[in-house]
């Protein structure tokens, strides 16, 4: 009967349809590059799968439509994945040489035939002679058969070979298994041609299997390798040459995501373009990875069962419409780039591999795209400072009193780490990492001490060593104070409310440490607080502060160099004006701190409203 699409088709799942019946049926599309694995009854690729899904009811034909398709994507990934795999490739490559090695070994070459290979051209790729020869030989008739269950006569037991060899039962019905036995009777077709070419004195022709082809230039490009790690697939070689070594020279200390950020970039790196031994790694193919990224999509905002899913997979949902999220930026594709890149330069430093070529892979970053974020503007900041938790809120002992106006004042952690941000320009990890004795109080200009410590052992780079003068808002609004009592408190550190969680890394199992700046009350800041204030549109995150403080001292400092010197960032100077972001002379600190001082209460944000942050009776 014909089939029509539901007066309210909105409401149905994708690819899902309604029969003249009244049922529901799940019609789902091939992609091209698959569908030789998914035959019909009459050996035909398929261009759809077309279900029925026995019911009338449209929620229960979309969650029976749901299991199916995910069902048909994990098909459909097996067939690509074993398709490209270098497991398959080696197989591949087995097979062929198991194939000929009985007949190499029999076959006695004359000198006749030794003098016709030496003087007579290769016959190159396969001729017309050739395939009449292949289809008068039984097993070449067989293996180039229209009949299915002929190939699968001759070439079954190949395919279930290959699957018994990696501990798996060979499922005869599947498209996976389809794609093999297919692979398998090319491979022993080029075998049938080899031995005639052999036979009357030839070097065997070139494979017409793209795979086995593949696998056999593999094995030349395997003469890159000068040692036996460099044969290594790259996540193999990162896991166990390259992770070890790096952990035992130089850390990571705790709360180092370098590791952890290197393997993510691995595991991208291997699930889109392939599983390489780190030696076949060319330019090439980092464009390619480049290439990839450019499309992959920002994966923050996924979650669930699509966050565990291959990147392949997630791209081929990104390019099926069936994910839309903005792209990665090229920040950030860069940095799996170099992350990958670096992997390459320390094999070729320890003599793993020859030289490799990486210069130039690097996607432009346009503006807008640098991954650097934004500043909070004058609207969002007077929203944050107005809401309840600082102006004054109803107390923790109401539900949700954090978020109703009242007489309590919070002036903990949650109060001072946004307002520290803010007047520092400091990244959130260096303040909510300083100790109490970080914060210098008994002097004559109140300064931060920003420099590694137990809690925090890296900064970001050897410029954010360095001294911060208090701002006088700060002051006002009671900050000595509350360092008073964390110091009369014998608190160790200033903000211990941002605790430090660890996860499980899933490649060796180990317990790695979060960075402080993803700790609870940061998260909560960044998905609550900021949602409150209507400031987390267009990424807004705390740390906007840091990019709001460099906004206000571009117009505010003149002095290039004293804004790079507070913020921590590189100094770029002929000027040279401080040679020492911390000195160790007590006289050049004293006077290096008064010029500081000067400068950074030139950070006035005269538009946002702040007055009412000033000391009054508070609830701590």
């Amino acid at each position: 009967m014909g089939r029509k699409r539901s007066a309210g088709n909105e409401r149905l799942g994708q690819y899902v349809q309604r029969r003249g019946s009244g049922l529901f049926e799940l019609r789902f599309p091939i992609p091209a590059d698959v569908q030789h694995a998914f035959r019909d009854k009459d050996n035909r690729p398929r261009t759809a799968i077309i279900r029925s899904l026995a019911t009338a009811d449209i929620n229960l034909a979309n969650a029976k439509a749901d299991a199916l398709k995910t069902k048909l994507r994990d098909d459909i990934r097996r067939v690509r994945e074993v398709g490209s795999s270098d497991t398959l490739g080696d197989f591949l490559r087995w097979l062929h040489d198991y194939d000929l090695a009985s007949f190499k070994h029999e076959q006695q070459y004359d000198g006749d035939r030794r003098r016709r290979e030496r003087f007579s051209s290769p016959p190159g790729r396969t001729t017309l002679q050739s395939w009449e020869s292949v289809n008068r030989n039984a097993q070449g008739a067989a293996l180039t058969s229209e009949d299915a269950e002929e190939r699968r006569a001759a070439a079954g037991w190949a395919a279930d070979e290959f699957f018994e060899r990696q501990g798996r039962r060979p499922d005869r019905s599947s498209p996976e298994y389809s794609e093999v036995l297919e692979e398998c009777a090319r491979v022993l077709v080029d075998g049938v041609l080899a031995k005639e070419a052999l036979a009357k004195g030839f070097p065997a022709p070139e494979p017409l299997s793209h795979t086995l082809s593949k696998a056999l230039s593999k094995s030349l490009e395997l003469a890159n390798a000068l040692s036996d790690q460099g044969r290594l697939p790259l996540a193999e070689y990162f896991n166990t040459v390259y992770a070890p070594i790096e952990t035992r020279q130089s850390g990571p200390p705790k709360g180092e995501r370098n590791i952890p950020g290197k393997r993510h970039s691995v595991r991208l790196f291997t699930e889109l373009v392939g599983s390489r031994p780190i030696c076949t790694i060319a330019k090439g193919h980092l464009y390619e990875f480049l290439d990839l990224l450019s499309e992959f999509p920002d994966s923050r905002p996924l979650s669930g069962p699509v966050k565990k899913l291959p990147a392949s997979s997630i791209l081929s949902m990104v390019r099926a419409g069936e994910i839309k999220l903005g792209p990665m930026s090229s920040k950030t594709a860069n940095k799996h780039v170099n992350n990958v890149t670096s992997i390459l330069q320390f094999a070729e430093r320890r003599r793993h591999v020859e030289s490799v070529d990486t210069r130039g892979v690097k996607a432009r970053v346009e503006e807008g795209d640098d991954g650097t974020g934004r500043s909070f503007t004058t609207a969002e900041l007077n929203r944050l400072f107005a809401l309840p938790l600082f102006s004054g809120c109803a107390g923790e002992q109401v539900e949700g009193g954090l978020f109703k106006f009242g007489p309590v004042l919070i002036r903990d952690d949650r109060f001072w780490i946004p307002l520290v941000l803010l007047f520092t320009g400091a990244r959130s990890s260096e303040v909510v990492g300083l100790l109490t004795s970080e914060v210098v109080i008994d002097h004559d200009v109140p300064h931060f001490l920003i420099q590694p410590n137990h809690v925090r052992p890296r900064l970001k780079n050897r410029h954010s060593r360095r001294m911060v003068p208090v701002h006088s808002r700060l002051v006002e609004f009671g900050f000595l104070d509350f360092v008073r009592k964390r110091i009369e408190a014998k608190d160790e550190r200033l903000f211990p409310m941002a605790e430090q969680t660890s996860y499980r890394d899933g490649a060796t199992g180990a317990a790695v440490a979060r960075s402080l700046s993803a700790s609870l009350i940061m998260r909560q800041f960044n998905r609550t607080i900021l949602e409150h204030a209507q400031a987390r549109a267009d990424g807004g995150s705390i740390k906007c502060f840091r990019n709001t403080f460099e906004q206000e001292s571009t117009s505010k400092i003149a002095s290039d160099e004293v804004r790079q010197r507070l913020t921590g960032r590189k100094v770029i100077s002929t000027a040279r004006i401080y040679t020492d972001n911390i000195p160790r002379d007590e006289a050049q600190r004293a006077a290096q701190l008064i010029s500081l001082k000067s400068d950074i209460e030139c950070i006035s944000y005269s538009a946002v409203s702040l007055d009412h942050l000033a000391v009054r009776n508070t609830l701590t």
